[in-house]
């Protein structure tokens, strides 16, 4: 079977900004943009129209529990084998190509951390994730609170200018490759890098979903008492 990775970096066009008629390809985790000539309508026309069109440069592709990657380099592709090792397999879900656990426990690896890791140092990545996540788990329960005035506290605070960034999804535990492809896959739009809470309750029962607004909102609360904004937060690329 084969999958897409996701990329480094959010991508969005950037040879041509001002361009029209895009078309969209599907799915897309995408890197390469291409400009292509499709001519005058007529010897009379002198409109010429282009098409531009983003295209899959990163994937993967799982052959008897080995996963082949292809990730576009300056000067070609690159290809790379990852055997799967004790207590890790290979799959591929919505979001793309996933590094799982026994316990279904998964971490979607960017191109960028593959080309910079074997099979064992994405594992060791995604289980420093899961702690991360076990942690702030722990830390909901110290706080005891009931869902509806922890509900009814984000929507407050998002009044005050609470949004959420992807540092939290990142700091609560959660992958960028599926934090990214859950965004597309519900349409959410961000607003500069930035996330309004209220879209994300409809997901509250989710726990990834809820450890996000957990850190996020810790987060801001702590901005307040400072009185600043922590930099760090929101300039992850």
């Amino acid at each position: 079977m084969s999958a897409l990775i996701s990329l480094t970096h959010i991508v969005k066009p950037t040879r041509y900004k001002r361009a029209k008629n895009w078309i969209a390809p599907k799915p897309a985790f995408l890197t390469l943009e291409r400009a292509i000539n499709k001519g005058r309508y007529s010897c009379r026309c002198s409109y010429t129209r282009w098409e531009y069109r983003q295209e899959i440069e990163c994937w993967g592709e799982i052959h008897d529990g080995v996963l082949t990657t292809h990730i576009g380099v300056d000067g070609g592709t690159k290809n790379e084998h990852y055997p799967p090792i004790r207590g890790w397999h290979w799959a591929e879900d919505e979001f793309g190509i996933c590094l799982k656990n026994s316990k279904g426990q998964e971490y979607h690896p960017t191109s960028g951390e593959f080309l910079a890791n074997n099979t064992y140092g994405l594992a060791k990545i995604a289980r420093h994730n899961i702690e991360i996540r076990r942690g702030v788990l722990r830390e909901q329960k110290k706080e005891q609170k009931k869902e509806r005035e922890f509900l009814r506290e984000i929507r407050r605070a998002e009044k005050k200018g609470f949004r959420l960034c992807l540092a939290d999804s990142l700091r609560a535990g959660n992958c960028r490759g599926g934090t990214e492809g859950f965004l597309k896959r519900e349409s959410l739009q961000s607003e500069s890098g930035h996330l309004r809470p209220i879209k994300l309750l409809p997901h509250i029962g989710d726990s990834r979903v809820k450890a996000v607004l957990f850190v996020g909102y810790r987060r801001f609360l702590r901005e307040l008492r400072q009185g600043f904004s922590e930099v760090s937060y929101h300039t992850t690329k």
